[in-house]
């Protein structure tokens, strides 16, 4: 058997000594940082405590390093402890982004609500809010409406927010504008007027937001009389043709109902999910930036399944918006939808469970990721107003924010939080 000398593997004692010191020490090292990480993985750390306890850290290992306002930190990192990837920016709120301020004291109380979003998310909740108008369809009418309209927008402004301003084809009183007579110009100077006295009252480009007249102008809603398809496109294009006159860079959108009827079909019984070709083809390229389809669920006051529009497939038909704004030139399209808590009134009223709003709204942002996918800059209003009370009878709402029990407001917090991690655009309508 081979004899195998050993004396040049035999070190002298002090190195050994030494080595030996040393490597107790790496090992010592490296039980303390596993501990360090496990007992980091089974207890929570808030922001603070963490920062804490590098300081700690440090403080024990290195000298005191006093710093002036404006000196660099450059304290070495701690030793032994590794680096863990940072919490979400937003975790527990919706957002990253930090709250607009002085919300809550305005004046205008859709600025208040979109305060309560914001307290409910503990974050910046959106920029943008609908806003709803008249028409100007007289002079004095013109100048009263452009003055009312110019407060609206500038106190908007004033917080940072961006309006998505609805004109309807409503007079003072409440009543209908005639979209025939609109079409064959019989408004445009009190529509010049008024575009004059918003831009007297102080109304500048930057203010305007998103124009978006005569809407859903293919459900049985207004004065129809003599007003063909083939019209909108007419009136669409004399309304930006006029306010370019005096804002050259307005931005413009159109807003079409998912079902279009016939005038005539008064009980809104006869939906057609159709292209909107006969409505958009003659608008002139570059006349609006955007294109926006409006679609809402719906129960039947007789509980008929078959007449039931709980999905987006049945109530908002996404892709007649991409075919619409694809045939227009256009790649940013918007969504103007929500979910119900309940509709009717008495006996005959229907609550949505908590379950069926969360598949709502699921559904909706499902909808928009396919947009996105497809190219399209996307942006979903979410209808948000309790309107009950009115002829309506239908509440939009997500009950009280400030209660962490109410499931909706849990519905809606993770809606807010989804669309900001997924880079979609929201707007808020709620008065």
């Amino acid at each position: 058997m081979r004899t195998i000398r050993m004396r040049k593997y035999i070190f002298p004692l002090g190195r050994l000594i030494a080595l030996s010191v040393i490597f107790i020490a790496i090992v010592t090292s490296a039980v303390i940082s596993v501990i360090t990480v496990l007992k980091s993985d089974k207890e929570p750390v808030t922001e603070n405590a963490a920062t804490d306890g590098i300081a700690t850290e440090q403080s024990a290992a290195e000298p005191t390093i006093t710093m002036t306002e404006g000196d660099a930190d450059t304290s070495p990192a701690a030793v032994g402890t590794p680096a863990e990837p940072d919490p979400p920016s937003h975790e527990g709120k919706c957002s990253a982004k930090d709250k607009l301020i002085g919300l809550e004291k305005s004046k205008l109380p859709h600025l208040r609500r979109l305060a309560e979003y914001q307290n409910m998310c503990d974050s910046f909740v959106t920029d943008r809010m609908m806003y709803f108008t008249g028409f100007p369809d007289s002079d004095k009418r013109a100048i009263n409406l452009a003055n009312a309209v110019a407060g609206q927008i500038k106190e908007f402004h004033r917080h940072g927010v961006s309006p998505i301003v609805i004109l309807e084809p409503t007079t003072e009183t409440g009543g209908y504008v005639r979209l025939s007579k609109i079409a064959s110009g019989q408004y445009d100077r009190q529509l010049d007027t008024f575009f004059v006295q918003l831009k007297k009252a102080g109304v500048t480009e930057d203010m305007l937001g998103i124009w978006v007249p005569y809407p859903e102008i293919n459900i049985p809603e207004w004065d129809a009389a003599g007003f063909k398809p083939g019209d909108f496109s007419t009136i669409v294009n004399g309304f930006f043709g006029i306010m370019r006159k005096h804002y050259s860079h307005a931005q413009g959108s159109i807003l079409m109902n998912a079902a279009s009827f016939d005038p005539s079909d008064t009980d809104y019984a006869h939906e057609q999910y159709i292209r909107f070709d006969q409505y958009i083809s003659g608008i002139r390229p570059g006349t609006v930036q955007s294109f926006g389809i409006q679609g809402f669920p719906y129960k039947p006051p007789s509980g008929d399944p078959d007449r039931s529009a709980m999905t987006t497939d049945k109530f908002l038909h996404p892709e007649l918006a991409v075919q619409a704004a694809e045939s227009m030139g256009v790649t940013s399209v918007w969504l103007n939808t929500g979910s119900f808590a309940s509709m009717y009134s008495g006996n005959g009223k229907l609550v949505s469970s908590a379950s069926e709003r969360s598949i709502v709204m699921n559904d909706i942002l499902a909808e928009a990721e396919k947009l996105q996918d497809q190219g399209f800059r996307v942006m979903i209003n979410i209808f948000a107003e309790n309107k009950s009370g009115t002829s309506e009878n239908i509440d939009w709402s997500y009950g009280n924010l400030t209660n962490t029990k109410n499931p909706y407001r849990a519905i809606l917090f993770d809606f807010i939080s989804r669309t900001a991690d997924n880079g979609i655009g929201l707007s808020l309508f709620n008065e």
